[in-house]
């Protein structure tokens, strides 16, 4: 409705990441209206272990007031590990077996594959991310300051004057995404020269320590009232994780 409202009023420009938005057929049928695609920011590399999950009508199922997961956290819920045992899988032995240490070139592989499919410039854009990490607070909610270098690449596409990339949008910006905040686990952060913690911000509610997310995480789980085996963990490869995650438990 909003979308028919704009375009009735006359808009010369549409800015869209709706991909039915940046066909050509759309094109063909709005043919006075200039399309500018921004891409769906996704990264993984900082919080690899996080995931949705869905119940047995593939709804996403929701922990702690959230639809983020941990892996770990709801594979070893499924498994009957207990608290405790969790606790101990979020090592850097663990990440290094699940592939959470080598996510980095995927992912900028990925990032830079959305910029291409929207023609906006990737390389500008990484630069200042570089020299501005972590810009994510998960895995799909960037920071002010990558959501205002994108305002501004798309700013430049549709006026032509270069010198809006010097300008500090993300100064005058409120944030909106950062209600929840996924932490980048030390071993992790580590691999990228940054300070890791252990702490999530889940809405109002801040969990202060691992054993605390894990025990909360695992009564969200217990009260929703589902069989385990009902839930499925929404990550690539699934069967491998299990397997590795079967493996270093009986390692322990």
């Amino acid at each position: 409705d909003y979308l028919t409202t704009e375009l009735n009023n006359g808009a010369d420009f549409l800015v869209s990441s709706d991909k039915s938005c940046l066909t050509n057929a759309f094109s063909e049928a709005h043919p006075e209206i200039k399309v500018i695609g921004v891409p769906k920011v996704f990264f993984s590399a900082f919080h690899p272990d996080l995931v949705y999950a869905a119940n047995p009508g593939q709804e996403f199922i929701k922990c702690l007031d959230s639809d983020y997961h941990s892996a770990i956290c709801l594979w070893a819920w499924k498994n009957k590990v207990t608290p405790e045992m969790t606790v101990k899988l979020f090592r850097e032995e663990v990440f290094f077996e699940l592939g959470y240490l080598n996510c980095w070139d995927e992912s900028v592989r990925n990032l830079h594959s959305r910029f291409k499919d929207v023609k906006l410039d990737f390389g500008r854009f990484w630069k200042r991310m570089q020299r501005s990490m972590p810009f994510m607070y998960s895995v799909n909610h960037p920071n002010t300051l990558a959501l205002a270098e994108i305002a501004k690449e798309v700013a430049v596409k549709i006026s032509g004057n270069e010198s809006l990339y010097d300008e500090p949008a993300h100064e005058m910006m409120t944030e909106r995404l950062d209600a929840l905040r996924w932490p980048i686990y030390p071993p992790i952060a580590s691999l990228y020269g940054l300070r890791g913690s252990y702490k999530w911000k889940i809405r109002r509610l801040i969990y202060c320590s691992l054993q605390e997310y894990v025990e909360k995480a695992m009564l969200s789980y217990d009260e929703q009232g589902y069989e385990r085996e009902e839930i499925s963990l929404y990550t690539y490869g699934y069967e491998q994780f299990d397997a590795k995650m079967k493996a270093l438990i009986k390692g322990n």
